[in-house]
């Protein structure tokens, strides 16, 4: 496999700046080149272009304005060197990353084994008492103003449906590194009414099975179905600093996701290649709710400054098979005074207090805050 951080350009097209990135492939009977993109700000516009070892254009990707993320196979690369020819045609932060491999068709199974998924929270970021102007139901960088206080932080239907008096923002996700993906379908019923949520199994052997795994519930403002409760989101204050002593600081709030996959997360990992099957997430891929999205709140009602944890849960009424249901939470700890959040760590865990913690960058960054270093993990961490 090969990996690169963008630095600074080495071109120019059509006066936009750009990159290129040598690729060499080695032939390989029945396998497929595999690359991708990665890039941090929602909005930002890169493409990237295959330049084959005859220098013709063999194909061209972009995660457009929507997704962070993105990848594509080319079946029977020739032999040779190839150039990923990367372009930031309307961006606002030119941080992005690459990678690439050859990549073989996988042996058949010896036995038939189950392909399950397994979620993980991405914990909240981008946390502010910003009153939306967009509500997430087109692609593109969401919009907000500061008003006095930060007590007009809530959508209309947040106030009148959920009776929020203070909503404290946030984007937050839920993504899949599991062997198998995530394959959810509607079952029967009227359009606009609640369904049966169906999870599609599928096998080593190519054989799948359907279950029942909750309720799909249709979102008015977006136009189409959610996986409902696919997340849970508790706000705790933080009252012993150095014991992690916490107490619920408003009640548990839940959310549902159309889930599709926007970004990989797990960079450095090449997971199994799927077709998608329903919506979902795919193996390797994850799901962002920018902040602007109705539900992405939590009540912060007449709470007061200090430091409190944003907990996320994946999946908290267990509907999902999935193969491991203990690495399903994350948090974020903040500080908050008067209208101002600053972020001062996330990670997958219970809270900063947990023993078998794993930190994590902030929102779609690729690295951890500066000289933040990854804690020793006891004996007997099993997620």
């Amino acid at each position: 496999p090969a990996f690169w951080t963008a630095g600074a350009p080495t071109c120019t097209d059509d006066g936009d700046p750009c990159w290129d990135f040598p690729l060499d492939v080695q032939s390989s009977p029945d396998a497929a080149l595999r690359i991708g993109i990665d890039h941090v700000v929602v909005g930002d516009v890169f493409t990237v272009e295959l330049i084959d070892p005859d220098g013709e254009v063999a194909g061209e990707f972009s995660p457009g304005v929507g997704l962070y993320s993105q990848e594509v196979l080319l079946d029977d690369p020739a032999p040779g060197r190839w150039r990923a020819h990367v372009v930031a045609r309307d961006v606002t932060d030119a941080r992005f990353r690459m990678r690439a491999t050859v990549q073989a068709e996988p042996a058949s199974p010896r036995r038939r084994t189950l392909l399950a998924p397994n979620l993980q929270a991405l914990p909240p970021h981008d946390i502010s008492f910003l009153l939306p102007l967009t509500n997430g139901s087109t692609d593109g960088a969401p919009e907000g103003v500061l008003l006095p206080g930060g007590r007009a932080s809530c959508h209309p239907e947040e106030t009148v449906e959920e009776r929020a008096v203070r909503c404290l923002r946030m984007a937050f996700g839920v993504s899949n590194i599991g062997q198998g993906q995530m394959s959810l379908f509607l079952g029967p019923g009227a359009q606009g009414a609640d369904r049966t949520l169906i999870q599609r199994l599928s096998y080593s052997d190519g054989t799948t099975t359907d279950r029942a795994a909750g309720k799909a519930v249709f979102h008015q403002t977006h136009g189409h179905y959610h996986h409902s409760d696919a997340i849970e989101l508790s706000l705790l204050a933080v009252t012993d600093p150095v014991r992690g002593g916490l107490r619920p600081a408003a009640p548990p709030h839940r959310k549902g996701f159309a889930h599709r996959d926007e970004l990989l997360r797990d960079w450095r990992r090449f997971y199994p290649a799927v077709t998608k099957d329903g919506f979902g997430l795919r193996p390797g891929w994850g799901d962002y709710y920018e902040w602007d999205r109705p539900g992405n709140y939590a009540d912060f009602g007449i709470n007061g400054d200090g430091r409190y944890v944003l907990r996320l849960t994946a999946d908290p009424v267990s509907g999902i098979v999935e193969t491991d249901d203990r690495d399903n939470t994350s948090y974020t700890l903040i500080e908050v005074t008067g209208t101002n959040v600053r972020l001062l760590e996330s990670g997958r865990g219970s809270d900063p207090w947990d023993r078998c913690k794993v930190v994590l960058p902030f929102g779609a960054e690729p690295d951890l805050p500066q000289g933040v270093r990854q804690p020793n993990r006891p004996p007997g961490c099993t997620s």
